[in-house]
């Protein structure tokens, strides 16, 4: 039974703690706390962190809204303070601690990341070997997860803290679902390039978030060592820049669906001056001794993606992906002149060309195999595309992620077992 003088203290633009019973006023919400330390907020077992935008919000929605901490006597003091603490940092109007417990209090439904860790089995006598293994906690054995696949096509981000190295990308959870990221190979290469999501909404099953990504590349730098031989100069610079959003349903607890929708738009500009051209280039045109041509083009491109994946446990999971870019447009204008050529003097040609896109003429299909060993995340699959080879990208990932509140869970529990092991094996004194 908690005491009054534990928490009947001020708190800044808050009433004292009020220690209460059973009696609730109306506008009241229930921040659920319990005996092993998990706080539970309207059903859902939830996060310091994705707690406190959650009493913000109801407390933005309904200034009167009282804040009540109901603690299981035996739930730990620290997690009790916290609780406290994010009530008091919402701004409510009042603050409760109920002093009865969970008795009556609905109770909290199960960690949707542990459901049944707290089921515990008596065991009598010593365990065998395959016993042993059985009860080993396997990636295997832990229970499906909906937030841990975080692919392109999700709406769902790494935790803070937690960070992935692709073959490709590397991303970094920096701050309660919002993630930044960058791809190593392409910035040595001189494509300098950056994505950013952010998971805004967090409702129950649905999560919506926001992309971005831009790439910056100097063609120049990157094409005139190998057109130098050529008597060619190049000073192109190119960029592609997308904004969109992506939104994912857990329609049953092993099945997401996601759906995502976003605008690219790639551009290219500079200016390229030769001395002479090779002539495989205009077979039979003389240009003479020097010329310019100026360039830019730029382009939409708007790009939908369609996707679903069913868990089994932890570490495996099926998936379908259906990437189709259903509109494009194109406008480019060149300039140039040619020396003796008066024709050609400050000439401008502009083309421009958009459309919607057949699905036959652009789809990209793949599905496959999701899995995870660890810190080792892979997909492995197959795929159909309008144009050859595309579906690579959809149907193949290798990363290495580590880090995050999840994942330093599933370590503590693997590293209880294996000390609990070890006690147990060890020669009495």
């Amino acid at each position: 039974m908690w005491t009054t003088p534990a928490f009947a203290q001020p708190v800044a633009e808050v009433s004292t703690v009020d220690l209460t019973g059973t009696q609730r006023a109306g506008d009241d919400v229930t921040v659920l706390v319990t005996a092993e330390g998990a706080l539970s907020f309207r059903g859902a077992t939830v996060r310091d962190y994705e707690l406190a935008p959650l009493l913000r919000e109801a407390v933005a929605n309904n200034p009167a809204t009282r804040v009540v901490v109901s603690a299981d006597p035996a739930a730990p003091y620290q997690s009790v303070l916290l609780a406290l603490d994010l009530g008091r940092e919402s701004g409510a109007r009042g603050l409760a601690l109920v002093a009865t417990g969970l008795t009556d209090a609905p109770q909290p439904a199960e960690d949707p990341l542990f459901p049944g860790a707290g089921e515990v089995e008596a065991l009598d006598g010593d365990l065998s070997r395959k016993q042993e293994r059985a009860l080993a906690p396997k990636r295997r054995k832990f229970p499906q997860n909906p937030y841990a696949n975080t692919a392109s096509y999700t709406a769902y981000t790494l935790e803070p803290g937690e960070a992935k190295i692709g073959l490709v990308a590397v991303n970094v959870g920096v701050l309660p679902r919002f993630q930044v990221g960058t791809a190593p190979v392409l910035d040595v290469l001189g494509a300098f390039n950056a994505n950013a999501r952010y998971n805004f909404l967090h409702a129950g099953p649905l999560d919506l978030a926001a992309l971005g990504q831009y790439y910056y590349v100097p063609l120049g730098a990157l094409l005139d060592s190998s057109l130098s031989g050529e008597g060619l100069t190049v000073t192109t610079r190119a960029s592609y820049a997308a904004l969109g959003g992506t939104a994912s349903l857990r329609l049953a607890k092993p099945w997401s669906l996601h759906t995502q929708l976003y605008w690219a738009a790639p551009s290219a500009n500079g200016d390229i001056a030769f001395d002479d051209l090779p002539e495989l280039l205009l077979p039979g045109l003389s240009l003479g001794d020097s010329g310019a041509v100026g360039l830019a083009v730029k382009a939409d491109l708007a790009v939908l993606n369609l996707a679903t994946d069913l868990r089994f446990n932890r570490r495996d999971s099926v998936y379908a992906w259906l990437r189709y870019p259903f509109y494009g447009r194109i406008r480019g204008i060149t300039s140039g002149s040619i020396e003796g050529v008066g024709e050609l003097e400050n000439t401008d040609v502009i083309l421009a060309y958009g459309d919607t896109v057949a699905l036959a003429d652009s789809y990209s299909v793949a599905v496959g195999y999701q899995g995870s060993w660890k810190h080792i995340e892979a997909r492995i699959g197959a795929g159909w595309s309008a144009v050859p080879g595309t579906w690579l990208l959809q149907a193949f990932e290798l990363g290495y992620k580590f880090g995050g509140e999840t994942r330093r869970r599933e370590r503590d529990i693997r590293k209880g077992y294996r000390r609990l092991d070890d006690e147990v094996e060890a020669p009495a004194p």
